[in-house]
């Protein structure tokens, strides 16, 4: 999206456009059972969605990628922590590898500090606690059987409808980088719903932080980000806690089947 030159509005009403006509054809096929609950639910999601992701790609347009990723990087401990409060989920063993995970991330920050805008800081934290709230809220969806179907074009749909007032109707020239969006934003909503599925939310947040290297990469060969010796300590609290979360997981997944044995 920080390829785009097109309006914040224009931006998330084209990529989930394109992201609700695809899902048209699966819609007709399997034809999922939509109730008033089902809409009020979806249209949440949406409203909740819609508006993290427009103080997302606001700061995304005014910021180096490498700062808007770092700082969304606190997205994980607001998911773990609402999971235990409106989940029920068990927190032990997974806080110490979030807070190394934040650890890493202000190293990484220390460089692109004095680049940050106070407002626009602003909005990406509330965008992550946002971003955290409809983790929690789908998870609760998934808990409830809800068809995924549903979830991936109640999503798209809504925000559509969101951003259709603001949109200004002029089909940009690289309208297939929109489509590639959509297609992207269906694919990464299946991918967490699947996950979810077979696991508590709070166990897959350190591993968000594998975005990090990639979006250091990104940023630095193709706009020119920072590079500092910081981002590479960072990385390595990163690593740490990737390391622990698994090792944690494959422990408790071990000590279930014994259980169940």
């Amino acid at each position: 999206m920080k390829f785009t030159n097109t309006s914040v509005c224009d931006t998330l009403f084209l990529r989930f456009f394109f992201a609700t006509i695809m899902l048209i054809p699966l819609l007709v096929w399997y034809k999922p059972k939509i109730t008033l609950n089902t809409a009020k639910n979806h249209g949440i999601r949406a409203i909740l969605f819609g508006i993290s992701m427009f103080f997302y790609v606001t700061s995304l347009k005014i910021l180096p990628m490498s700062v808007v990723t770092t700082i969304n990087f606190s997205i994980p401990i607001w998911v773990v922590i609402l999971a235990a409060i409106f989940l029920g989920e068990s927190i032990r063993g997974r806080l110490i590898t979030v807070f190394l995970g934040i650890i890493g991330i202000v190293l990484t920050s220390i460089p692109v500090y004095e680049k940050v805008n106070f407002l626009t800081a602003i909005l990406l934290i509330l965008s992550a606690i946002g971003f955290a709230c409809l983790d929690v809220f789908n998870k609760f969806l998934m808990n409830q059987k809800e068809s995924m179907l549903m979830m991936l074009f109640g999503s798209s749909l809504g925000i559509s409808l969101l951003f259709l007032p603001f949109f200004t109707f002029k089909m940009p020239q690289n309208w297939w980088i929109f489509l590639l969006l959509g297609v992207q934003a269906n694919l990464i909503l299946y991918c967490f719903l699947k996950a979810w599925e077979s696991c508590d939310i709070a166990a897959l947040q350190p591993i968000k932080y594998l975005e990090f290297p990639l979006s250091f990469f990104i940023g630095s060969r193709i706009f020119n980000d920072i590079t500092e010796p910081w981002i590479f300590a960072g990385m390595s609290f990163l690593a740490i806690a990737l390391t622990l979360n698994i090792r944690q997981e494959i422990r408790q997944k071990t000590a279930k089947k014994l259980e169940i044995k």
